[in-house]
């Protein structure tokens, strides 16, 4: 799925499952970094739409959650946003902090 400057509200508030925005930017290595982490929890959380926000391609949505940094990670349910993450970490961490959300923010 595609989203961006035009249609992310629409998107993210008719979601039928939680959706994490993953803002990165072609030039900065962690982003890069990120990517098998990414493809691993796409794979195992096949509930949460993740969707690749390029910060230059996208400054509306940028500014409007305030990313300051990337690549930052933020789970939105029903359209509001449950959690932040920014910065790079290990696949534990990172599934961590999503299953953390997705049991205390969003199934509760």
């Amino acid at each position: 799925m595609k989203i961006d400057d035009t249609n992310y509200t629409q998107v993210l508030r008719s979601a039928d499952t939680p959706v994490m925005l993953i803002f990165k930017a072609s030039f900065c290595g962690p982003s890069a970094m990120i990517d098998p982490m990414l493809d691993y929890l796409a794979e195992d959380y096949t509930d949460v739409l993740l969707v690749d926000i390029d910060v230059e391609r996208c400054p509306i949505i940028t500014r409007t959650y305030q990313v300051k940094q990337t690549p930052t990670m933020m789970l939105f349910h029903k359209g509001e946003p449950v959690g932040t993450r920014m910065g790079t970490s290990t696949y534990e961490e990172l599934e961590g902090w999503l299953k953390h959300l997705l049991t205390t923010k969003i199934s509760a």
